[in-house]
């Protein structure tokens, strides 16, 4: 009876604070949403969608209405959130949310994989498919009844495609899952990428690899952990699923943010042009980490991407105080981003390719016209529905 007395007065408030921010959004709007109904040349149906966009954009006070949201949905004990664009976001066991995932053939993945391994060996370039691991943790994640994500299921089918054809890979999700971090801080509980801890763990497994199956030293200088100093900002951070439902869902992520105390001097340019003047320029604090987002005190502010901040189409790294002389390229999503900051002070150049930006280049055609010591690709377990999946620029 108190279940039932409490769910309806948390109802009832929120319908009636839901009444108020739209009764105020019809009154700052009037005169457009009355532009709109006197427009004779439009359908009925138009019109309706024409409002609902009006509401859609300009809701009053829509930051404090979705926080409003989410605090009545945690009052309630909710764990399926709606959302307009997944259907719902998912709160899980250890109050982290989760995007739903559905079931996808993955053979046309595999396949613009394959055949990139494929051309890439006729140029004699070695090549490494990385797995990045996946928030839903095996013996740790559980869903609510109605909650899926089958990303995990999707990469393995996709993994085996890849081992039948011989295409070397590195499963990061298993690395990670048998290694000595909590499993509470591998993710975000607001966000759907890995910690920076998890992602410089991900890092030295990927340099284990180089070194052991590939052969290119990278020195451990450039991966011990005790090379590199961190600073933690508490409660900065509202991920992009925390961003959807309100920030009460599952309160705020902190963030740390790693940084070498070794020297490092830096150049990065948007293309490989030789002619061109160098983006940015200076040691690693000057040039890949980002202070904008960093001293950010608003917490929608993506401090996830204070290492780059954008994720170009084509970016070019060169460690001017590198020990060796290695040249790898990286197709990458936005996993890649801290993972590509800590291999940068390892190697002479890495060049980065992000193929859902348009006017990023051909990987193979790149690869042709650069002598590279390793092409890999690094990606996470969402890519696998082939309208997301990107290799060959078709």
């Amino acid at each position: 009876m108190k279940k039932n007395f409490k769910e309806t007065t948390v109802t009832i408030l929120f319908l009636l604070l839901l009444f108020y921010f739209s009764a105020t959004t019809i009154f700052s709007n009037h005169s457009e949403i009355q532009s709109v109904l006197s427009e004779k040349l439009l359908t009925v149906q138009d019109k309706i969608a024409a409002i609902d966009n009006i509401f859609n954009t300009k809701l009053t006070n829509f930051d404090n209405l979705l926080n409003l949201y989410s605090l009545t949905q945690k009052a309630l004990n909710t764990s399926l959130y709606d959302d307009i664009e997944y259907g719902f976001i998912i709160r899980d066991n250890h109050d982290s949310l989760h995007f739903p995932y559905y079931v996808v053939d993955t053979k046309p993945c595999a396949e613009k994989t394959i055949r990139l391994y494929e051309n890439l060996k006729e140029l004699g370039t070695p090549f490494l498919y990385i797995q990045a691991p996946n928030k839903k943790l095996k013996n740790y994640t559980v869903y609510p009844v109605g909650g899926h994500n089958y990303s995990n299921e999707d990469a393995d089918q996709f993994l085996e495609q890849l081992q039948q054809n011989n295409v070397p890979y590195l499963d990061l999700r298993k690395s990670i899952e048998q290694g000595q971090l909590d499993k509470s801080d591998l993710f975000y509980k607001t966000d759907h990428h890995w910690t920076t801890e998890t992602a410089f763990y991900g890092y030295t497994k990927i340099a284990e690899t180089l070194n052991q199956t590939f052969h290119l030293p990278l020195s451990e200088k450039y991966t011990n952990r005790q090379n590199y100093a961190s600073v933690t900002y508490p409660h900065s951070f509202l991920g992009s699923l925390g961003r959807r439902i309100g920030k009460y869902a599952v309160g705020i992520d902190d963030y740390t943010f790693f940084y070498p105390k070794f020297e490092t001097n830096y150049e990065i340019y948007f293309s490989p042009d030789p002619t061109t003047e160098p983006a940015f320029s200076g040691d690693f604090m000057t040039a890949i980490a980002k202070e904008n987002l960093l001293s950010s005190t608003n917490i929608k502010d993506n401090k996830y991407a204070s290492y780059f901040e954008y994720e170009y189409g084509n970016l070019v790294v060169k460690n001017k105080l590198a020990d060796n002389h290695l040249k790898i390229l990286m197709i990458k999503d936005s996993f890649s981003l801290p993972v590509a900051a800590f291999l940068s002070t390892a190697v002479e150049e890495l060049h980065m390719i992000d193929l859902r930006y348009p006017g990023a280049p051909n990987p193979y055609e790149y690869a042709k016209g650069h002598h590279f010591d390793l092409v890999m690709v690094l990606y996470n377990t969402h890519v696998f529905d082939i309208s997301n999946f990107h290799f060959i620029n078709e």
